[in-house]
């Protein structure tokens, strides 16, 4: 172009900087502009700060951002949305909210990049607020409003407030679009309505492979693997050809089922067959399942084989299954590792303490105590999440914040005497580490957020309603149990959606039939 006489303008940088898939070449592009000569614009920012969000590089966005202002570009909507999406991705929404609140005008796009920023990190009540704030501000939502707030309603099962959205994307005839209907398809399977989704499934005019994965992924959290298999029989009988996405859906599906030889047929055929490289995702869910059916030296020498370096979801994984196995040398070495990779999460103390406690070792388990206090090692705190007459209600553990908290501790003092005395509950006791008595540590099990907003879900919602609650964690061991039998004394169906497992209480069983 050059040679014919012909130079760069903003439009040609601009092009060359949105193209380049390496941050530091797009940043050195956006510098050289300017020293041949052309001044950035708004769109030259855009293309910049979207590197930034894309590559999850904070610092050097808030630099271009400092940049923009020198032009006076910072208030151009355009920008202004960008910003927001920067920060936002790159978890500083405090930021992203602080530019939020001071725009003088927003527009659809605006409010998108705020309500998806929310729910990305898991603010998903937030999020639904500002979809609620944005249309009483007239602003009508478009199909990626909806997509981020359905997702939002997904991540802690808000099934009536995602029923509204539906109608409400129903009534703008966006039902049938194909990226609508996959947040949709999403959410009604993170609701625990598996066969719902099935059917709204075939009524779609076009399936892709995200749909695909969605239904089978949603399959795998509720523990159905004979559904899944199906839907990816189904979906080969269409002709379309399964990513890595679908494969990791459908081992998480062998995985939560235990089904070892599946899932080894399965991994060795998506590259031999469909020509799909496995990934370390893939072999941790192998890993996983070794775990799961005791063969521990298995996983433990794939993990030292695989070529990548950092695999400490692996460690985890197996870790957790030296507890259910009661290997204390293998956790040790799995602890070993994860020290090793800096793994700061407080689960692999946790994990660990609890191994020592089972097996008698006190003086252990006191100093696993004392080096996570040493290790500062971050423990997320656990929420629970009921939705009650459209109304979101949200406890922590021992919340004493609820109006009705007095009616739902004697609720659980009531359950906890009769399912002790008539259904042979025996508390965990072992999960609580404390130098408590016997009788504090069940105290503190019943305080648990999940066993708050189930008690409050029979205490609020008509008799035979099935009780729907998200937890942002595991259910515990002790959860897990109670909610069997309470199921069974209360003739309820309760639903429990955590980070694993769409687990379903029914008449003293659960979906997962105890694998996870």
């Amino acid at each position: 172009m050059q040679k014919a006489g012909f130079y760069p303008n903003q439009i040609t940088w601009n092009a060359l900087i949105s193209a380049e898939v390496c941050l530091e070449n797009a940043i050195d592009l956006f510098w050289q502009m300017q020293v041949e000569g052309v001044a950035p614009n708004d769109t030259s920012f855009v293309c910049i700060l979207q590197k930034c969000s894309i590559y999850g590089q904070l610092n050097q966005g808030m630099e271009f951002h400092s940049y923009a202002a020198k032009f006076g570009l910072d208030a151009c909507m355009i920008i202004e949305n960008m910003l927001i999406d920067m920060y936002a991705k790159n978890n500083s929404l405090e930021t992203a909210r602080f530019i939020f609140d001071k725009l003088k005008k927003w527009d659809v796009v605006t409010w998108n990049v705020m309500i998806a920023g929310y729910t990305m990190h898991g603010h998903a009540l937030e999020a639904l607020k500002l979809f609620y704030r944005m249309q009483q501000n007239n602003i009508n939502p478009n199909k990626s409003s909806f997509v981020a707030v359905l997702q939002a309603c997904a991540s802690i099962a808000l099934l009536e407030h995602g029923k509204q959205i539906h109608y409400l994307i129903t009534s703008k005839g966006f039902e049938l679009d194909l990226h609508v209907g996959n947040a949709l398809l999403d959410f009604y399977a993170k609701c625990g309505l598996i066969q719902d989704v099935h059917v709204f499934l075939n009524r779609l005019p076009e399936r892709d492979g995200v749909a695909w994965s969605t239904i089978i992924s949603g399959c795998s959290k509720c523990c159905n693997y004979p559904l899944a298999s199906q839907c990816f029989r189904d979906m080969l009988s269409e002709n379309i050809k399964p990513n890595a996405s679908i494969f990791l859906a459908l081992l998480s599906a062998c995985s939560h089922a235990h089904r070892l030889d599946e899932a080894c047929f399965y991994l060795r055929i998506m590259s031999l067959q469909h020509g799909v490289t496995p990934t370390l995702e893939h072999f941790m869910i192998l890993v996983e399942l070794f775990g799961k059916v005791g063969l521990l030296k298995e996983a433990e020498e794939l993990l030292e084989t695989l070529p990548w370096s950092s695999k400490p979801v692996g460690w985890m994984s197996l870790l957790g299954s030296c507890k259910k196995h009661r290997s204390v040398e293998l956790a040790r070495r799995c602890f070993a590792n994860l020290m090793e990779m800096r793994e700061k999460s407080s689960s692999s103390y946790v994990l660990l303490s609890n191994i020592f406690e089972e097996a008698g070792m006190e003086n252990a388990v006191e100093d696993v105590v004392r080096s996570r206090k040493h290790a500062d090692a971050w423990k997320q705190p656990a929420k629970s999440y009921i939705e009650v007459d459209n109304q979101i209600h949200e406890f922590i553990v021992g919340d004493t914040s609820h109006p009705k908290c007095e009616e739902i501790y004697s609720k659980l003092r009531t359950l906890h005497s009769e399912l002790k005395n008539e259904e042979g509950y025996e508390p965990h006791v072992g999960l609580i580490h404390k130098g408590l008595s016997i009788k504090e540590k069940e105290m503190n099990l019943w305080a648990h957020s999940e066993k708050l907003a189930v008690a409050f879900g029979l205490l609020c919602m008509p008799e035979g309603t099935t009780i729907r609650v998200a937890k942002n964690l595991r259910v515990c061991a002790d959860c897990h149990d109670v909610a069997k039998l309470i199921s069974i004394r209360e003739r309820r169906d309760i639903v429990i959606k955590d980070t694993y497992c769409i687990h379903h209480f029914k008449d003293g069983s659960c979906c997962c039939e105890n694998f996870n």
